[in-house]
């Protein structure tokens, strides 16, 4: 990154969150089949329903969570520009509103990874919240209360440029006060 323009803008990586989510639920749902066919198999040789009854319910859960990675990959693809970054401030958006914060709100940007996935967290001064000033958001009153305790996150996975660039982007806006960690 060798300029910083007026505006820093993160998009939406699709063929990545796509090639991510798409293993995940596939691999699943195969499963799904397997156990199916297993608890299919084990009734018919033992004559009892009964015995496929632990197995089927693996399966539910399993279809469960098929459902809540189905969910979390539409959620990631709905939003075309997660982040924006400015002089004056950044804003995040999620599938379940936005957040813009000036960057006197802004105490450090962390960058740890989980799994292998990085994630990039904006940690808030203590204190703030919605009505701040230079803030505003969309996001229901209760979710503030887990921003001020975990911060703004947004997944390094399907996001382009990636939490390096980001990194340098906040390091060059804010002239160093807000602390990288990476």
């Amino acid at each position: 990154m060798s300029a910083v323009p007026h505006q820093f803008v993160v998009h939406t990586d699709r063929a990545r969150i796509d090639g991510r989510f798409r293993v995940i639920v596939f691999g699943l749902g195969g499963l799904v089949v397997v156990l199916f066919g297993l608890a299919a198999a084990l009734a018919a040789s033992t004559g009892s329903a009964l015995a496929m009854l632990p197995i089927a319910i693996s399966a539910l859960g399993l279809i469960v969570q098929i459902c809540l990675h189905c969910y979390a990959w539409g959620a990631r693809v709905a939003v075309e520009t997660p982040l924006v970054l400015s002089p004056t401030g950044m804003q995040l958006c999620t599938h379940r509103g936005w957040v813009s914060v000036p960057w006197a709100a802004v105490a450090s940007l962390s960058v740890r990874s989980v799994l292998g996935n990085r994630i990039l967290t904006f940690h808030l001064i203590p204190g703030v919240d919605r009505t701040s000033p230079g803030v505003s958001s969309s996001l229901p009153a209760g979710q503030w209360k887990r921003l001020r305790r975990v911060g703004l996150q947004l997944g390094d996975v399907g996001i382009t440029p990636g939490a390096a660039d980001v990194a340098q982007a906040v390091r060059y806006y804010t002239s160093g006060r807000v602390g990288v960690s990476a």
